[in-house]
């Protein structure tokens, strides 16, 4: 496991979202492009299900 703290503060940011990607499911497109989550949306309604509601009604339509 990395530390964030050993860093230096200008770098903390790119530092964190390295560590993120490597540990959760974070996904961008290039190296300092937008990040996004990235889960499948029918796991948004496991694991969020109170902040992606959309996604709880997603599922229940055939």
């Amino acid at each position: 496991m990395r530390w964030i703290s050993a860093r230096p503060f200008t770098r903390t940011p790119r530092y964190v979202l390295d560590v993120c990607q490597d540990q959760v499911r974070f996904m961008a497109s290039m190296p300092q492009g937008r990040v996004r989550f990235g889960l499948p949306q029918h796991a948004l309604r496991f694991l969020f299900p109170r902040l992606w509601p959309e996604a709880q009604a997603d599922c229940a339509t055939p």
